[in-house]
């Protein structure tokens, strides 16, 4: 699948006859990279995206401060924040304790 990605993207762009230098093409094998490990879901998404974010840094196609602003955003906070109290309440199992309190066990 994602091969087919690529392709698509490689025809796109020579259609659109759009320039590309060394960074665009190592930003689509970044991106297909993290497809291929979402998909295949060998590392947790979270991981996945901060490491293609500082590949992507590390090879200064994107400066740190461009790279990092994303972060600067109250939502990004809270989502992150949401993320980690779902896991909290997976983890000890306190979701299944309330929803059990409001919905009780089947009967049969």
């Amino acid at each position: 699948i994602s091969s087919i990605i690529i392709v698509l993207i490689c025809l796109i762009c020579s259609i659109l006859d759009v320039p590309w230098g060394w960074e665009g093409w190592f930003v689509v094998g970044v991106i297909a990279l993290s497809f291929v490990v979402l998909l295949n879901d060998s590392m947790p998404p979270d991981f996945t995206m901060t490491f293609a974010l500082a590949l992507v840094m590390a090879a200064q196609i994107v400066s740190t401060e461009e790279g990092l602003a994303g972060f600067s955003n109250s939502a990004v906070l809270s989502v992150a924040v949401l993320y980690a109290v779902a896991a909290g309440l997976t983890a000890t199992g306190a979701l299944d304790h309330i929803m059990n309190k409001l919905l009780g066990s089947p009967t049969s």
